[in-house]
């Protein structure tokens, strides 16, 4: 038996969620067998092509959905020659098929709880199901606070994302910067939050 986990990540912008999926993942294969006596598997979802330039553990691989890039009006397709809207329902699709067919023990996804235009949701819904642990990974400096919050706020508040999200994750140091204190993760998730 082995401990599957994925890692989600949208990189509409660069590669720097990618880059903490791949550096969490080479931790996970290095400290989960020796902590739990059992080998760890998994598959890294992005959303860039060059994601992949980059090692992976052994038993982990990568699958790269079609992808989106940020504009001044949010977000739209990269290179697929396709509505926002079809291409949210294809990436959604492939990424479900995928996250179903690994059936993980835990699956993390990196900074955007839902994804990109709510691209994770049904997926999130199959996971608790399963009563797969799930982990919002966060990095310490989200935005400004007021900014944060307006995102906090479009997803439909850190409430929702409590209903999916077992632990919040934040990658950084408190006594450097704490993005609680700061009011950039909201109270409901609050309790849930591990620096690592």
């Amino acid at each position: 038996m082995s401990i599957t986990v994925v890692l989600y990540s949208h990189d509409s912008v660069g590669l720097g969620h990618a880059r903490r999926n791949r550096a969490l993942a080479h931790a996970l294969a290095a400290d989960l067998p020796r902590l739990t006596g059992q080998p760890v598997r998994g598959l890294l979802i992005a959303g860039h092509p060059d994601a992949t330039a980059d090692s992976l553990p052994p038993g982990w691989d990568w699958l790269v959905l079609p992808g989106f890039t940020r504009t001044a009006e949010g977000y739209a397709s990269r290179n697929l020659d396709v509505s926002n809207g079809r291409l949210t329902a294809l990436r959604s699709s492939t990424a479900a098929a995928a996250i179903k067919a690994m059936s993980p023990d835990l699956f993390i996804a990196d900074r955007h709880p839902f994804g990109v235009d709510e691209e994770l949701l049904d997926s999130l819904k199959w996971l608790r199901s399963q009563g797969t642990r799930c982990v919002l990974g966060m990095r310490e400096v989200l935005d400004s606070p007021a900014a944060a919050r307006a995102e906090w706020d479009r997803i439909g508040g850190a409430s929702a994302a409590a209903e999916f999200y077992h632990a919040v994750w934040v990658y950084g140091d408190p006594s450097v910067y704490n993005p609680i204190t700061s009011g950039e993760i909201p109270a409901p998730l609050a309790t849930r939050t591990r620096f690592t």
